[in-house]
Order: C-alpha cells, then sequence, then structure tokens
C-alpha cells in the first residue's frame, strides 16, 4: 500500500510538472487591455464587503528557504486592502512563473475562514497561468 501512494504521488507530481494536469485558480480570465478589467475581488470569487474587515497576513516566500511569515504595518495592511477592494486586472503581462521571491497576502474572515490570497512578484499580481497588471483603483 506504501507503494502505491509514493508511485502515485510522483505520478501526480510529473503530470503538474509536464502541464498535463493543472490546478487552476478559475476558469479563463475576462480581462481587457486598458483601465477596463474585472474587480480583483470577483476574480477570486471573494465578496467586497467581506474584505472590509478581514484579518491579513503576508508571507515572504524564498525559493530555497521556502515562505515566512513577515509583519506588516497598519499602512501596508489598509494599502493591500483597499487594492483587493477596488483594484481591478488590467492585462496579462507575461507568462511567467518562478518560484520565490514573492509576497503573499493571505485573507480571512475575522472566525479565522479563508477567503483569498493575493501573490506579488515585481509589481505584478501572479497566478498559475503568469503574471497580471492592475489598477489600484
Amino acid at each position: 500500500m506504501k507503494y502505491l501512494f509514493v508511485v502515485t504521488a510522483i505520478l501526480v507530481c510529473f503530470a503538474l510538472a509536464c502541464g498535463t494536469l493543472q490546478i487552476t485558480e478559475t476558469a479563463e480570465l475576462p480581462v481587457t487591455d486598458g483601465t477596463d478589467g474585472i474587480f480583483i475581488y470577483e476574480l477570486y470569487g471573494c465578496g467586497r464587503e467581506k474584505l472590509r474587515d478581514a484579518l491579513i497576513t503576508c508571507v515572504w516566500t524564498d525559493c530555497e528557504a521556502g515562505p515566512q511569515e513577515r509583519e506588516i504595518d497598519a499602512a501596508e495592511q489598509e494599502s493591500i486592502r483597499n487594492l483587493a477592494m477596488n483594484g481591478r486586472i488590467t492585462g496579462k503581462a507575461n507568462e511567467m512563473s518562478v518560484t520565490g521571491n514573492t509576497t503573499i497576502y493571505i485573507f480571512a474572515a475575522q472566525d479565522g475562514t479563508y477567503l483569498m490570497s493575493l501573490e506579488f512578484y515585481r509589481g505584478l499580481l501572479v497566478r498559475n497561468d503568469g503574471m497580471y497588471s492592475y489598477t489600484d483603483e
């Protein structure tokens, strides 16, 4: 039984690496070029009002050391909250995938229920199919 589990895990990892099995965050993005775009909270399937009093934590990912929790001050929390509530995805910047040096903001309800998370790399929003540009209002 242990052997079967190991083989299955290896096959899933191989399928993910080869692109034959993909875990998607959402369906194809309905984004446009310019300032018209989809609200970030809509893209992630989260209600805007839920973000108003969400708890926000931050994680820095390092490709060698792994994820590390990072403290954020009130100003940074409000800035990222504003982006999540009012920002719009305006277009796909590239199809790059990175293994680290990203900042992830995790939003949770007051009871600890996960709402959504936003990952950034060099000023772009990271998704599983590439990186996207956005506006903050």
